[in-house]
């Protein structure tokens, strides 16, 4: 029955419309709950097209795949890829700078609120322009089109409100759609500049999904990368996002692997913004990771002990047993050092001092010195330990496991920049928004 009915959606291109409501939750982050920007959007949406939508993503992944229509430098949402193929390539042009004696031109772009501002209309024409199935197409479109949404505030739901821009969060088929929607842009830059270079390969830019970077040796060309992708994300109505303070380090801002004082400016609503620079020896958060282009890792290991600290304190306020706190230990602070320390090494004493911090916040729990309560820690629950992590031996496992991944998926990723011109060709984007 359900097969039957998926058909017969995908045949007619036509969707129920209540399948494509969906309710706002609003969860509290932080701050003063009277300013909206304080809360976080969840979205609730009915479970059966969930299933068709988890069916075509699947379908659509293959496709991408043997098409080989993404860009070879978007790693977001391709198989076998991860955030780190994007850090591990950032990691190893700027040590090639480094050695050959070479400038490096960095520029990373956050698109703000990216998934909102995804308009339909541009999403057609670059479905059309990939020759997708003109079903497909028309699914797509009705979904867009029928799209609403509620928000739920005090246990009262608003009236349905059509969603004119942005793709639906929570559904499968976004990520997909959305790496689609800007592969354009990148594969653009990808032929036009030759950006950095590594292993006789060109690099002028590197993508996940929205986490973009550019790079180049040479500041003319930098300076022209620049102004072709801010005008390009101007064409289907994306803006970069400028920190506000001088302490975020997540926004659109340029870095140099040897310090100059050169100025960078770019227009947004028509006005001339000047690009923030960060020196050299100063870090930028990308990907989860605290990137430096001098090397130094003293102050990734302060932000991650600080995180640590600040976490144990939390715990020792709690009324958490000591078994709780093994399983928050191990289910949210050891994760967070692994995938950090995959890429960038630490000392021993880092961890030495992370494990330390670990047995001190669980004697606590248990009321007993670390002497007679050692050998309860690290040993598996069923032989009468807590199994608490050691994130030494962990992270050391992460790193080989890592390092194997990348060394299976990533030189043949970073090489392949031959990709079927037909499919590459540059899209002319029209400003015709559909009714």
């Amino acid at each position: 029955m359900m097969v039957q009915t998926f058909n017969s959606i995908l045949q007619e291109g036509k969707i129920p419309e209540e399948w494509c409501n969906s309710i706002i939750k609003l969860i509290h982050k932080s701050g003063s709950p009277q300013d909206i920007a304080n809360f976080r959007p969840i979205s609730l949406s009915n479970t059966l097209p969930k299933i068709l939508f988890k069916i075509l993503q699947n379908r659509l992944k293959k496709l991408l795949n043997k098409s080989q229509l993404i860009s070879t430098l978007q790693n977001g949402f391709v198989e076998t890829f991860s955030t780190h193929h994007n850090v591990s390539m950032l990691l190893n042009i700027i040590e090639d700078s480094k050695n050959n004696g070479k400038q490096l031109f960095t520029c990373y772009i956050d698109i703000k609120k990216a998934y909102d501002s995804v308009q339909h209309w541009a999403l057609e024409q670059t479905l059309l322009n990939y020759n997708f199935d003109k079903k497909f197409i028309e699914f797509i479109k009705d979904i867009y089109k029928k799209s609403t949404i509620q928000i739920e505030v005090n246990n009262i739901l608003t009236e349905k409100i059509p969603l004119l821009s942005g793709i639906r969060q929570g559904c499968p088929l976004s990520c997909l759609l959305f790496i689609i929607h800007i592969n354009p842009i990148i594969q653009k830059i990808q032929k036009k500049y030759k950006g950095a270079i590594i292993e006789n390969t060109s690099v002028p830019i590197i993508a996940f999904v929205d986490d973009i970077i550019i790079l180049s040796h040479n500041l003319e060309e930098f300076q022209a990368i620049i102004k072709d992708i801010f005008e390009c994300l101007k064409t289907i109505q994306f803006q970069p996002s400028f920190p506000t303070n001088p302490s975020d380090t997540t926004k659109t801002a340029f870095t140099t692997l040897i310090e100059t004082n050169i100025t960078l400016q770019t227009e947004v609503n028509e006005k001339i913004i000047n690009i923030p620079y960060i020196v050299p020896s100063e870090f930028y958060r990308f990907l989860g990771f605290h990137l430096s282009f001098n090397g130094d890792t003293s102050k990734i290991e302060q932000k991650e002990l600080g995180k640590v600290w600040k976490m144990n304190a939390f715990l020792k306020r709690k009324a958490f047993t000591a078994i709780q706190c093994v399983e928050i230990i191990n289910k949210t602070i050891i994760p967070s050092i692994i995938y950090r320390s995959q890429l960038i090494s630490l000392p021993d004493s880092f961890y030495k001092l992370v494990d330390n911090l670990h047995s001190s916040l669980i004697y606590r729990k248990m009321n007993k010195h670390g002497r007679n309560a050692f050998w309860r820690l690290e040993n598996p629950t069923k032989n009468g330990g807590l199994g608490l992590l050691n994130s030494k031996i962990y992270s050391v496992a992460s790193q080989i496991s890592t390092t194997l991944r990348l060394l299976v998926t990533s030189h043949e990723k970073l090489l392949d920049v031959t990709v079927n011109p037909a499919k590459t060709k540059e899209i002319q984007w029209n400003y015709t928004p559909t009714n």
